[in-house]
Formats: structure tokens, sequence, C-alpha cells
């Protein structure tokens, strides 16, 4: 809780917190002045002594004891004079406790668990009896014996069991009704409410109507609700049901305390008991469905989340392969088979619209004297450096791959045999000026270089990297470090 009071100071969170001791116990009190026999059904104040505990620590234990002394009146009915003036600082005192109590249960949790208590359906079973009851049942036989030791008015004997019950529930439901607003507060982030805000008018009104409808017509029109909770259930989670709860609680404690609403019974103890009953099992079913409804989403974030981790994972690892089918691994440039894919389709393209296209093939001259001389390791580097010296000598519609071992092939898309030419000494050049250092001696490759142009009796790429290979071994006999043109075929019209 510390980390989410960062922006908050302590004299401020200390005013908030005993304005909800006050408005909470007026709230809790404000059946029972309507009905002067009646005990408060939910004693919101005993949440908010949880959530003070929770919030400030050791600080919270004195805030604790100060808020439970300025509502004792209001809930206790004890005047504060003669000889019970040590019995409200004593019952504030076990109210504090009670508090202290079950903080502490709910601190063991989270430091067992590593994580913050009520984020999981199975949690609010401990929540439930460690948190909520038994710190209430602990305390129940000292205020008994200080409520009676102190002059307050003892009940018929067969009334102090009914008693003692409505004291119970009434701390377990106040609990129950505030505790899940001090999470909704430290878990405000998850919440993900405002992409619906344009939608959150209806189920309130909604929720409105019906509970007003129910009342009225009292009886079994109350099962009129539970679609509506269900429905805010899914839709508002935790949010939703927490506002429903308090709504549902305050307006039926109102109305029966008229003497109306659904629960008519022979005692007036018998009247709210089955009304403790009704919140009691409402507040349990939605708090487990929210719970359970927020796990749910989590789960399918999470789902989500590793099948687009996945898909991203499955995407690489095919653009991968689809680099590794088509790249040649020591230099880096296309393979045999895929300039021949790309080659092919560039001439088929040239058919149609009768534009120009040539193909060069290029050859490093003694490579093996180069491997024999310094080894494989700075052969592949020569291999690499000429690659990157072509490559930049080329633009960038042109294609050049490895062909096999030294042998690489170059296509010029919508180039003549002249430019060819010129294209061919540029490269040869670069090349030649393309070196690496190896004992502080640089190593350095020339090439030989056969060019040929797309001729109309051409059919296939193979009449071209026919030609352009006779022209790179005519190259090899005159002496290596040349660029030699391929001659046309005969009868086709070309010089």
């Amino acid at each position: 809780m510390s980390k989410a009071l960062a922006h908050l100071s302590a004299a401020r969170l200390s005013a908030a917190l005993l304005l909800a001791f006050v408005v909470t116990a007026a709230l809790s009190a404000w059946p029972g002045r309507l009905a002067p026999e009646l005990p408060p059904v939910f004693w919101m104040p005993a949440g908010i002594s949880l959530a003070t505990l929770l919030l400030m620590g050791r600080l919270g234990v004195l805030l604790c004891f100060v808020g439970n002394l300025m509502v004792g009146w209001a809930h206790y009915r004890v005047a504060p004079d003669g000889n019970q003036a040590w019995l409200l600082p004593l019952l504030a005192t076990l109210d504090t406790g009670q508090a202290w109590l079950a903080a502490t249960q709910w601190r063991r949790r989270e430091l067992k668990g590593h994580r913050p208590l009520l984020q999981r359906p199975r949690e609010l079973i401990f929540f439930w009896g460690q948190v909520c009851a038994l710190p209430s049942l602990m305390v129940l036989l000292p205020a008994l014996l200080a409520m009676t030791t102190g002059g307050a008015a003892r009940p018929p004997m067969e009334e102090i069991g009914l008693i003692c019950l409505e004291y119970v529930t009434g701390n377990i439901l106040g609990m129950l009704l505030i505790a899940p607003c001090l999470v909704l507060w430290r878990d405000r982030r998850r919440w993900s409410l405002h992409r619906r805000a344009e939608r959150w008018w209806w189920p309130p009104q909604l929720l409105l109507v019906i509970l007003i409808v129910t009342l009225v017509l009292h009886g079994t029109a109350l099962v009129l609700l539970f679609p509506v909770l269900l429905a805010t259930t899914i839709y508002y989670r935790l949010p939703g049901v927490t506002l429903s709860l308090l709504l549902i609680a305050v307006t039926l404690t109102l109305v029966t305390a008229h003497g109306g609403g659904p629960f008519d019974q022979d005692t007036v103890h018998l009247h709210f008991l089955h009304l403790h009953l009704f919140l009691f099992s409402v507040s349990l079913t939605l708090q487990y469905m929210a719970f359970g409804q927020e796990q749910l989403l989590e789960y399918q974030r999470e789902l989500k989340h590793d099948v687009a981790l996945r898909t991203r994972e499955l995407r690489k690892a095919n653009e991968r392969l689809a680099e590794m089918a088509t790249t040649d691994e020591l230099t880096g440039v296309a393979n045999r088979r895929e300039w021949q894919r790309h080659s092919a389709e560039a001439m088929m393209l040239a058919r149609r619209t009768d534009e120009p296209l040539s193909v060069l093939m290029l050859d490093l001259d003694h490579f093996k004297m180069i491997n024999d001389t310094y080894g494989h390791l700075i052969g592949d580097l020569v291999l690499r450096a000429v690659c990157h010296a072509c490559e930049g000598a080329l633009r960038a519609t042109d294609h050049f791959g490895r062909w096999g071992g030294e042998e690489f092939a170059v296509l010029l898309p919508n180039t003549a045999g002249l430019e060819a030419a010129q294209v061919a000494e540029k490269l040869r050049a670069a090349a030649a000026a393309a070196w690496v250092d190896h004992n502080e001696r640089r190593v350095q490759v020339t090439i030989s270089v056969g060019a040929t142009t797309l001729q109309p009796d051409d059919t296939t790429l193979d009449d071209l990297i026919k030609r352009a290979d006779d022209a790179l071994y005519a190259a090899k006999r005159a002496g290596r470090n040349r660029v030699v043109i391929a001659p046309p075929p005969p009868g086709s019209g070309d010089d």
C-alpha cells in the first residue's frame, strides 16, 4: 500500500479517513434513528478501520482509535459521563484491536503470497473467514462484557444470541462493503472502464429503476435484481459490483426500517436477520463472480499476449527461413536459386515491354592462390569485400547474386550492350580497389567479367548465361582482370 500512497500526504489521508469514519458511521446508524430498537445492519466504520491500518501502518493505530472514539456514541449510545466515562475508550480500543487483527491477517497473507491480497477468487475464502469473521468473533465476548458491565441496558436472555449475531454480522458486512473499495483504489490502473464511459449511464439508472420497483412490489419481485447484478458483474466487474452492493445495502436497510421491503417477520431481530442473510448471500456471490470474471479476463489478456508473441516469433522465424532460402550465407547476397528466379521474371518483363536487359558473369582471378596462401578465413573475407564493393557500384534496380564458389552473376535491367560494358568496367575497378588487411599487408584480388545483352532469339535465361559465361572464360584466357563483351548470335542483326 505504501507505493500507492506516494502522491498523498499523511495529513490529507488522515483527514480523509477521519471524514470517512464520520460519514460511514452516520450512514450505518441512519436506519437505527428511524427505528430506535434496530441495531446497525452493517457497520462500515469496521471496514474504514481496516483500511486505515492497511494504509497508515503504525500511525493508523492511533488514527483508528480516534476515529472509533468519534463515532462510538452514534453506535453504542452510551453517555460518556459519570461512571461510564471509561466505556467509550474501551469500546474504541476493542474496535481498534479488531481492525488490527484483520489487518495483521491481511498482511501475513500478502507476505506469504508475495503479492497483494484479493486478486484471485480463491483468496475470498481467506478474506471472508480470516479477515472479516475471525476478528469480529474474537472481539465479541470482550465487547459484550464491556457493554453489560458498563451500565448499558441488558437485553433478555433469549435475545442475547441474536444481538451477538447482529454485532458480528454487522462488522463483517461493513468490511465486505468497504474492503473492495480499498482494493479498487489500490488496483485502479487495472480497471480499463474509461473506454466504456460513453455507455456508463444506463446500467446504474436501470439498476435504480428495478430496485425501486422491487421495493414497491415487495416479496418475490426482489429476484428482478439478480439479472441486473449479473450483467453489472460481467460488464463492470469489481467496480460495478462494489457500487451495486453499497447501493443495495443502504436502500434495502432504509426501506426495511420504514416497514417496507420483502423482509416481514414476527420480531424486529428476525426482520433484520433475514436482511443480513440476503446481503451476505448477495455480497459473497457477486464478489466471487467479480473476481472470477477479472481472473478470466486476465487469462484472456495473457493468452492474447502469448499468441501475439508467438505470432511475432513465428513471423520472424519465417522471415529468417525465407532469408536463408534466398540469401547466400557467406556473402549475404542473393543465392543462385533466388538470382535465377528474379532474373527469369525480369527477362519475361523485358520481353513484354521490349526493353533491353543485360547479364554479367564475373569471377575472382587466382582466388585459389589466396586460399592457399592466406587460408580460407582470409579468402572468405576477400569474397565479402568484393561483394560489398560490387554492390556499392550497382544501381538499386540491378540484381547481384552468387553463382557458385568465387563466381558471381549480375542482372542489369533496362541496360543495353554499351551501358553493360561500362557497368562491367565499373565493377572491375571497384573489385580491384577492395582489400583485406592481414598481418599489416593488404590482400587484394582482381576480377574477370563477361557481358551479354538480351537478343530476340533468346528463349530462356540460360541462353544469356551461357553467352556471358563464354565471354568470362574468354576474358580469363586473354589474361584476366578485364571485361569481354559476348558477340551477338549469328543472324541476330546486332553488331
